[in-house]
């Protein structure tokens, strides 16, 4: 797995990317940590995609990181974001900000 990794790093990053930022281990330990059954609202992607995903798309999710990180740019479709308000109470306006 390391020398498929390294010969990734080459071919996408040249030699000069030899720094892990993010490791597998890593990953998988974030991955432990979330919630099944949470959606995105913005691609529909679901925590249970990430959860069940096999070591080839751990893999890539880790090089995609590295990536990012090594050089600073971060796809366009990263900048989106959804945020949903969750009202506590039940007898609150779903339509005041102050909620």
């Amino acid at each position: 797995m390391q020398c498929v990794r390294t010969d990734l790093n080459k071919v996408l990053c040249g030699n000069t990317y030899n720094t892990e930022h993010v490791s597998v281990y890593e990953l998988r330990d974030a991955e432990s940590q979330l919630k099944a059954h949470k959606r995105d609202g913005c691609t529909y992607l679901e925590s249970d995609h990430i959860i069940n995903a096999g070591d080839n798309c751990q893999m890539n999710v880790t090089q995609l990181l590295n990536a990012i990180i090594s050089h600073g740019a971060l796809p366009d479709r990263f900048l989106n974001s959804t945020v949903l308000p969750i009202p506590k109470a039940r007898n609150v306006s779903m339509c005041e900000s102050a909620n």
